[in-house]
């Protein structure tokens, strides 16, 4: 029926003698193991043969026996079943920890790990080895000019691929990306890829480390409210010289653990955590802020950041500096420091909301 890893997951159902079990596996597929094979808990110190070559493993991807997803834009199941509802959309080359496989190739694998709550499944015939890029965009070039459908196929690929490699390597897929949708005339698939081309050559050469840590000038960077400027941190006093009234006020109390706020005031279009330090005025800064708002802004190195913003000037700004996410194309992350990072959104190529995030 299938081949399980090393810690695999089994759910008895009965034993049928001293040394055979019932047994339920991660994809709800039923048979029989022998209990030699059993064990409550895993030890380091255990002795035990190598995984099958099913599985991959050591490839400096994860430290599990995994696969990898080998289609673009792959629908994950809530259950085994294919008219199930669907959980994510897949990426290809994405690798998930796998406990059972199946020899079945329409047979059904879990992605979602052990606990029942989290599980998804896709058909085993869609995991396998890593695309390598150089290989893959040779595959395409190999292709017969007349097929279009595999050409559409691997392309929609490439473009998934192209956002886990690096810069350079990403403007190529790119690049053969855009002369095939003008090949077919996909007015909205051609103004897309060009969009992704200029972002991706925009990006192309990222600071390094050392050079990010004296990027941000303090003296250049501060936050608009409600047409007032402030600091990055801030006297509380000053916003409460606009007199505008907080919806709520909420107490940080032991959710309080990444950063020492004392609590939190939530504006209409802002959110203000507040620090309490003794012998000290209250202080503030923004959590995040309603960008389509009229005077609210960031301003970053002196480049202001509004409703009026255009992606493209944000993105030809920060090009060296921003990190975005295929799954959230028009949402860019910028990294402070080692303490926290920002997120601003774009819609319809206008800037729409600023957030940092600390990390814990």
């Amino acid at each position: 029926l299938g081949v399980f890893a090393r810690g695999g997951y089994v759910e008895k159902i009965e034993s049928v003698d001293d040394t055979w079990w019932k047994v339920k596996a991660d994809n709800n597929m039923t048979g029989y193991v022998n209990t030699e094979y059993l064990v409550s808990r895993l030890n380091a110190a255990d002795y035990y043969d190598p995984d099958p070559d099913i599985f991959i493993q050591n490839d400096g991807h994860m430290g599990c026996p995994h696969l990898f997803v080998r289609a673009s834009s792959l629908k994950a199941r809530k259950e085994p079943h294919p008219s199930a509802k669907v959980d994510r959309i897949l990426l290809i080359n994405t690798p998930f920890c796998i406990s059972f496989i199946p020899f079945d190739e329409n047979g059904w694998v879990n992605i979602g790990g052990f606990s029942k709550e989290t599980r998804a499944y896709i058909q085993r015939k869609y995991l396998g080895e890593r695309y390598k890029f150089e290989e893959a965009i040779q595959t395409y070039l190999n292709l017969d000019k007349q097929d279009i459908a595999n050409r559409k196929l691997w392309i929609e690929r490439l473009t998934e691929i192209s956002w886990q490699e690096n810069p350079a390597d990403r403007v190529k897929a790119l690049e053969i990306c855009y002369t095939f949708w003008k090949e077919q005339k996909d007015v909205q698939k051609t103004n897309q890829t060009e969009f992704d081309l200029f972002r991706a050559k925009a990006m192309q050469n990222p600071l390094p480390p050392e050079i990010m840590e004296s990027y941000f000038k303090p003296e250049d960077t501060y936050m608009i409210l409600n047409n007032k400027k402030v600091r990055w941190l801030f006297p509380l006093s000053e916003v409460n010289e606009l007199n505008l009234p907080y919806d709520k006020k909420t107490d940080m109390g032991d959710e309080n653990m990444c950063y020492d706020a004392h609590h939190q005031l939530l504006f209409k279009t802002f959110v203000l955590n507040v620090y309490q330090y003794e012998y000290e005025p209250e202080k503030a800064s923004v959590l995040s802020m309603d960008l389509s708002a009229i005077g609210n802004a960031t301003v970053i190195n002196n480049f202001k950041i509004d409703k009026d913003t255009a992606e493209k000037d944000f993105i030809t700004h920060f090009g060296q500096v921003i990190n975005v996410h295929y799954s959230e194309p028009h949402t860019y992350y910028i990294n402070l420091s080692d303490a926290s990072f920002i997120t601003i959104v774009f819609k319809n190529g206008k800037a729409i909301s600023f957030k940092e995030t600390f990390y814990c």
